[in-house]
């Protein structure tokens, strides 16, 4: 007569209660293991290599890499050890992306002026000895003068359409240009 007990031979609570606890101490168990990572985390790619560093999904030999977008909409990605460690950055590198954080201060130029990419451009010209340079810098400077000093990060397609009109339509303005 030792039969397990039922919800028909038992209160009807006493068996309820019975099976919260057997739920909970599942939970726990499943706690205990430690937290897994979701199969399809966003922001986190495996890619499968022949001479990978660890097994990703199906037993492929690969690489887990973060991959995010900054601000400029850039696709970015980096190389991670585990899938852990891909999510952790992944997360890392979008809270930085908000914060406006992503690249070192040496790196990120932000307010880079038209007129001092020209400068620039014109000093590697004028080092590489370019037989155009003079040229090249009164071009330059009728592009400077059309469009402004602006922001270089401002400037879209339609501005130099824009650009390239108004050089078709003045030809005194015009220092050798052919489209």
């Amino acid at each position: 007569m030792n039969e397990e007990p039922t919800q028909t031979t038992v209160n009807p609570e006493v068996w309820a209660a019975a099976q919260i606890e057997e739920v909970a101490k599942d939970l726990e168990k499943k706690q205990k293991r430690g937290k897994k990572v979701a199969a399809k985390a966003r922001g986190v790619i495996f890619l499968a290599r022949p001479n990978g560093e660890v097994l990703g999904p199906e037993r492929q030999r690969g690489e887990w890499w973060a991959q995010f977008f900054d601000g400029d909409r850039r696709r970015h990605r980096e190389k991670a050890g585990t899938q852990t460690a891909a999510l952790a950055l992944y997360q890392r590198r979008k809270t930085e992306v908000r914060q406006g954080l992503h690249f070192p201060e040496s790196v990120r130029r932000r307010d880079t002026r038209l007129k001092d990419l020209v400068t620039d451009y014109l000093e590697s010209i004028r080092a590489s000895q370019a037989k155009t340079a003079d040229a090249i810098e009164q071009r330059l400077a009728v592009v400077v003068g059309l469009l402004g000093n602006v922001e270089a990060k401002t400037i879209k397609a339609a501005d130099l359409e824009r650009l390239k009109a108004k050089l078709t339509t003045n030809p005194t303005s015009n220092v050798g240009w052919r489209f």
